[in-house]
């Protein structure tokens, strides 16, 4: 036997689980059960609209941004190409050579030191490639007063795919003689790309000249060569802001008209579908039929005021349904409430209340066509000592014992069917709430029937005890018989536990 603060320990753990078990399978049927359509069709048409509205913007948005990403992107090649079809190749490879020596580079550093361009000007003179150099230069001035889109337009000398740096070899006119020859770090958009073959214009970031938008037209000499190339920049920091008013402005409608939309729609749900769901449903739940019940009936729900053709119907439908019910209810005759309580009398043992053996029969019946779909399991439950009482104390006492262990049983399993089928033989199909915690009840039950066998402070006719037994069902049960033989043989090995206690020293 367990002591007393071993079994308070032991019921508050079993307790504890089948009770948290019981209150999630309850929390989820009751969550399920508020659920309204209304929550499910406002969800579904919100859900519906915003993901549309949401697509709608996404789509217009890459349009718009795809389609001036395209704009600029043929504004950079077309002119770096235009400015590169006027300019001489040759004199340009001849202008390289110069600016790449290491005299040149010298004069560069000096003239950058004490800032003065005439220094390269009178250089460039000497070596016969001024006038041309002054030409170009006032031609790329030129094109970038006429286009204001253009930020900046130069001439580089052509350093191949895994070049680091790029020389300048030709600026406009606001830059100063002596960054011509100037080595700048290639930005990383530009690592590994072949700049006189772009396919398409470049997006970079320097800390120097900011956003730009950059594509590359290749000068070539009389031999082939392509000796420099011809960039050409679109400045984009003001671009990107307005890309980002675009988007925000975009946003603001979308919402605005997508808020609008939900409103209205909600609206109409509400009247055309809500309401009058709501008014159908209200009505069901107030129809009771009772007896004198009539079709004039304020609870029966009537079809006039629906908008829509569905709703009249189903209205329709369902008082034609109230009403035949009505109907059945008043026909109901006297004979046919008499019969029906005989056969519940008929299925009720007279001692206990509890079902008898026909109604377990129905029951085991009912239970055996559909055992696969059906949740529950059977207890078994045998009287002890009431031969010992009914010869002690007479079979009056005899009865009264039978009917309190019967009470325990139904105390404990409230929500399943019991049964008297022998004359201290007992049956309880466990279904319900019972099922769920049917472990923590029998084990509860079996301790009040073990603590009142070995009491010894009470009368015998007193120490209301049965012996129990439960079987579960298995999976792969197509019949009862091995329930009831799990649940028979557990029985008898409890009974069999206290067969050789002496009744009768426990009643002395």
């Amino acid at each position: 036997m367990l002591t007393e603060s071993e079994s308070a320990v032991f019921w508050q753990i079993h307790f504890s689980h089948s009770k948290w078990e019981y209150n999630y399978e309850v929390i989820l049927l009751k969550i399920r059960r508020r659920v309204s359509i209304r929550l499910y069709l406002y969800s579904l048409f919100i859900f519906a609209i915003i993901f549309a509205a949401m697509s709608t913007l996404i789509i217009s948005y890459r349009t718009s941004i795809s389609q001036l990403n395209n704009y600029y992107d043929i504004t950079a090649k077309q002119n770096a190409k235009n400015v590169s079809d006027v300019i001489d190749g040759d004199y340009v490879r001849n202008l390289r050579t110069v600016v790449e020596s290491e005299e040149y580079q010298a004069i560069r550093t000096e003239a950058e030191e004490v800032n003065d361009e005439s220094i390269i000007q009178s250089y460039l003179e000497e070596q016969g490639l001024w006038e041309e150099f002054s030409k170009i230069r006032t031609h790329l001035t030129d094109y970038l007063g006429n286009i204001t889109t253009i930020k900046y337009l130069y001439v580089i000398a052509y350093g191949g795919i895994d070049a680091d740096q790029d020389m300048y070899l030709i600026d406009d006119e606001t830059n100063a003689l002596f960054e011509i020859g100037y080595y700048e770090q290639r930005e990383a958009e530009f690592e590994g790309k072949d700049l006189q073959n772009l396919e398409h214009s470049v997006l970079n970031h320097s800390t120097t000249w900011g956003w730009l938008y950059s594509n590359y037209a290749p000068v070539y000499d009389s031999n082939g060569n392509c000796v420099a190339l011809v960039g050409c920049d679109i400045e984009l920091t003001q671009v990107l802001a307005e890309r980002r008013k675009l988007l925000l402005l975009m946003i603001g409608w979308i919402v605005l008209l997508t808020a609008g939309f939900i409103i209205a729609s909600l609206f109409i749900i509400n009247r055309l579908m809500v309401k009058p769901l709501k008014r159908i449903s209200d009505k069901v739940k107030d129809f009771v039929p009772h007896e004198g019940i009539t079709r004039d009936d304020e609870n029966i729900l009537l079809t006039d005021g629906f908008k829509t053709i569905e709703m009249t119907d189903m209205a329709e439908s369902i008082r034609t349904l109230e009403l035949a019910i009505v109907d059945y209810v008043t026909n109901l005759s006297i004979k046919d409430r008499q019969i029906s309580q005989l056969n519940k009398l008929s299925t009720k043992d007279s001692l206990t209340g509890v079902g008898n053996v026909h109604a377990y029969k129905a029951a085991m019946g009912e239970l055996g066509v559909d055992i696969k779909s059906s949740a529950f399991s059977m207890l078994m439950a045998d009287i002890n000592n009431l031969k010992v009482i009914n010869d002690t104390f007479g079979h009056k006492e005899g009865d009264k014992y039978i009917q309190n262990c019967c009470k325990i049983l139904c105390d404990t399993f409230k929500h399943s069917s019991v049964f008297r089928i022998g004359g201290d033989e007992f049956v309880v199909l466990v279904q319900n709430e019972d099922f769920i915690e049917r472990h923590t009840l029998y084990a509860k039950l079996k301790l009040t029937f073990d603590s009142n066998f070995y009491n010894e402070d009470i009368p015998l006719n007193k120490r209301y005890s049965m012996s129990i037994g439960m079987g579960d069902k298995r999976d792969d049960d197509v019949t009862l018989d091995r329930m009831f033989r799990d649940a028979d043989r557990m029985m008898y090995d409890n009974k069999r536990r206290l067969k050789d206690i002496d009744v009768q020293s426990l009643s002395s």
